[in-house]
């Protein structure tokens, strides 16, 4: 569970100190890379679906 979802779960005020803001950005970051990591191998998912197209067509005489 996040800062953040314990924070919401806790009913915590909507204040963070700096440890627990460091901790949040950390999170934030971490999901940013995840983000980034997905949208990488989707990006090389499509080149390749690309590829297969290309040839596919070539192998039509398109």
């Amino acid at each position: 569970m996040t800062v953040l979802e314990q924070e919401r779960t806790l009913g915590a005020p909507h204040t963070l100190d700096k440890e627990r803001l460091a901790v949040v950005l950390a999170e934030a970051d971490h999901l940013v890379g995840l983000v980034d990591e997905g949208l990488a191998a989707m990006h090389e998912g499509l080149a390749r679906i690309d590829a297969i197209i290309g040839r596919t067509q070539q192998g039509l005489g398109r």
